[in-house]
């Protein structure tokens, strides 16, 4: 099952995929409502063919299970990133992430504006709605939590 889920943010692309590549800002979208429990060791930016296991915890503090994150792309030309992930109740959690420039075709505000767009395909079995609904919630709040981060930079 495949979720699609974006936005538009009031500030531009290169900006938005300066900090797609930082492992702190994964920790800033997500806190919260998910954290790493092995984040203080986490590379600072994210390069391909990178591995790590980390305990999910959800709202920072009911521990979940192991996730496994594996770094397949990092495209600094097409400002995508893309991990293959899974773990615990979760066979299968591929995530893409795409930032593109929102041009004044595509939308009625200013060019500095970019779209940043979550892409999850998801195999948990018996569970994939549910966990499918949990996605939902997830990317919808890291999006507001980036909206936040560009109010406040």
């Amino acid at each position: 099952m495949k979720a699609i889920i974006e936005t538009t943010l009031p500030v531009s692309a290169k900006v938005v995929w300066s900090q797609v590549k930082l492992s702190r800002t994964l920790q800033y979208i997500c806190s919260g409502l998910l954290r790493f429990g092995e984040a203080q060791q986490f590379p600072k930016c994210w390069e391909p063919g990178q591995i790590l296991t980390t305990r999910l915890y959800l709202f920072e503090f009911i521990p979940l299970w192991k996730h496994q994150l594996r770094f397949c792309a990092v495209d600094d030309i097409n400002l995508q990133l893309v991990t293959e992930e899974g773990g615990g109740l979760v066979k299968v959690w591929n995530h893409t992430i795409e930032v593109q420039t929102c041009n004044l075709k595509d939308c009625q505000i200013r060019s500095e504006h970019c779209h940043y767009r979550d892409i999850v395909e998801i195999q948990a079995g018996m569970l994939t709605p549910l966990i499918y609904g949990f996605a939902h919630l997830l990317y919808r709040y890291r999006q507001k939590r980036w909206q936040n981060w560009v109010k406040k930079n």
